[in-house]
């Protein structure tokens, strides 16, 4: 008797690398022609970074107090409706996710390691609000180029024409306390220079940040690895992997999930 078989049940052959060519990186699948959907962290209290994710599905997404698609009725320093992050085309053919202010009371704040500070900015020292007096007719006429943010800039009567930072209260009660700006350089915090402004605040460090004069009502400050950070106020600010902001006191971390 002749041993055959048919073709069905012929062995198969083992397959290589010569029968089958493949790429020989493989990535996971992300989308081509639609933009990243990313997702936003609600930093718990006491905590640096973690905190529970919110899945951003939609092309925008309100933060506020009270009737917004995520709310914190028990934010005081929160506005009912206080920013909203949003898909914008900000140049043709290119979207990004934009974080803007809906006019609210006490502010959006970006947390940055250092930035330009001009006559009308506000930011940040731990619990303490600082805002930069001196001559606002001069910036007008100087260009300052922002990579992704709007800086807020108070032109009203409120801010003076002389050279200084106004410490306010934000989350302690204290007396607004007035620093110059003077010299080439100047250190903020509890045991730096202008130690007094922030004497009663436990989040500001010894040494918080430092503050350089680049010209004539332009200053640069810059974040000394502090705990908790230096944050600008913005109107509008174009959001990249891992940024964080502060509003009323809750603290978000935007960022796309590996992004590669």
């Amino acid at each position: 008797m002749n041993d055959w078989k048919t073709a069905v049940e012929q062995p198969a052959k083992p397959a290589t690398s010569e029968d089958c060519p493949t790429l020989e990186e493989s990535i996971g699948f992300a989308p081509r022609r639609r933009p990243w959907y990313p997702q936003l962290v609600v930093v718990d209290d006491h905590s640096p970074d973690s905190g529970e994710i919110v899945r951003i599905r939609r092309d925008s997404l309100s933060i506020g107090r009270l009737g917004c698609d995520l709310s914190f009725p028990a934010e005081a320093l929160m506005s009912a409706n206080h920013a909203k992050i949003s898909l914008q085309e900000t140049v043709p053919n290119h979207w990004d996710w934009v974080l803007e202010d809906n006019s609210s009371s006490n502010g959006v704040f970006v947390r940055l390691p250092e930035f330009q500070l001009r006559p009308g900015n506000e930011f940040l020292l731990g619990g303490t609000k600082v805002r930069v007096h001196g001559d606002t007719q001069l910036i007008r006429k100087s260009e300052d180029p922002r990579p992704f943010w709007s800086a807020y800039i108070d032109d009203s009567e409120n801010i003076r024409s002389t050279s200084e930072l106004e410490a306010c209260s934000y989350l302690f009660s204290q007396e607004p306390v007035v620093v110059p700006l003077q010299g080439k350089r100047l250190h903020l915090g509890r045991h730096a220079e202008a130690a007094k402004a922030f004497s009663v605040d436990p989040f500001v460090e010894p040494s918080h940040a430092a503050i350089q004069k680049l010209g004539a009502h332009v200053w640069k400050l810059v974040d000394q690895n502090s705990l908790n950070g230096v944050w600008l106020r913005v109107r509008r600010a174009v959001l990249s992997q891992s940024t964080s902001f502060i509003l009323g006191e809750q603290r978000f971390r935007f960022e796309f999930i590996d992004r590669t």
